[in-house]
C-alpha cells in the first residue's frame, strides 16, 4: 500500500512540475500583437490574425497580452524592435495598448522607459493608452508620465491615433 501510495504522490508531483514548467514557459514569450483598425470602426485586433485590418500610416500599434514582468521583458523587447526595425523609416509613433497587461514588475517598467528613450533617439514618440490601475500606479511611481504623457484608462488606441494623425488633442475625460 505504502508503494502504491507513494507513486500517487510521486506522479502528482511530476505533473505539477511539468505544468508550472510549461506555464513559465507560456509566459515568458507572451504573444505581442501589431494592431490595425477593423474596417469602418474604431476597433483595433491583432493584424496577424485579421490581415484585412487597416494599417496606420507612420504608426505601429502594439498589443502586449500578458503582465510585463523580468521574465519575459526581453522577448517583449525583441518583438516590439523587431517590427520597428522592419517598418518604413517613416514610423512617427508606438502606441502600446496596454489593456491586456494586469500587472508590471519594476524591470517592465524600465523596460518602458528605455524603450521611450531608444525610440525618441530615432525620432519616434511613444504613446501608451488604456493601462490598467495597477500597471498605472506602476508607472507613475517611476515618474513614466513625466516622459510619455498622462496615461489614462480612458483614452483609447483610437483616440491616440486621432491625435497623431489628425493633430488633434486628447480629451482626458
Amino acid at each position: 500500500m505504502g508503494v502504491l501510495i507513494w507513486g500517487i504522490l510521486a506522479g502528482v508531483l511530476l505533473a505539477t512540475l511539468v505544468t508550472l514548467l510549461l506555464l513559465l514557459k507560456a509566459a515568458s514569450k507572451p504573444n505581442v500583437a501589431f494592431l490595425g483598425r477593423v474596417p469602418g470602426t474604431r476597433q483595433y485586433t491583432d493584424l496577424k490574425r485579421h490581415p484585412d485590418n487597416e494599417k496606420i500610416e507612420n504608426v505601429l500599434i502594439v498589443r502586449v497580452e500578458s503582465s510585463i514582468f523580468y521574465f519575459n521583458v526581453e522577448h517583449i523587447k525583441e518583438q516590439i524592435w523587431g517590427k520597428v526595425y522592419s517598418e518604413s523609416s517613416s514610423l512617427k509613433t508606438v502606441i502600446l495598448d496596454l489593456n491586456s497587461s494586469p500587472r508590471i514588475d519594476i524591470a517592465g517598467v524600465l523596460f518602458l522607459k528605455n524603450l521611450f528613450l531608444d525610440l525618441r533617439e530615432k525620432n519616434i514618440d511613444l504613446k501608451i493608452t488604456e493601462a490598467r490601475s495597477d500597471v498605472r500606479d506602476s508607472l507613475r511611481k517611476e515618474d513614466i508620465e513625466s516622459l510619455v504623457g498622462h496615461i489614462s484608462r480612458s483614452v483609447s488606441v483610437d483616440d491616440v491615433v486621432l491625435s497623431v494623425t489628425q493633430n488633434k488633442s486628447i480629451d482626458y475625460k
